[in-house]
């Protein structure tokens, strides 16, 4: 994507709506939480992509790692 038409272009779109990874920002272990919603909603729909957690905390949720920045 090199000007302002293709990030409007058909190509885009299919990325934006079939991303290749998601990072969920804000993840938190407790139960009914946005990111555990989002985590729970990527797995039971089978998102194929790898899936990075971004949180306060260094222990893992649900067996993944957790970064400490989005960096």
């Amino acid at each position: 994507m090199s000007g302002a038409s293709d990030a409007r272009g058909v190509k885009a779109v299919a990325r934006f709506l079939r991303p290749r990874s998601v990072a969920i920002v804000g993840m938190s272990a407790r139960a009914g939480s946005a990111g555990q919603v989002v985590l729970q909603s990527l797995k039971l729909n089978r998102f194929a992509g790898d899936i990075h957690l971004v949180g306060r905390t260094s222990e893992p949720i649900d067996g993944r790692s957790v970064l400490r920045s989005a960096d």
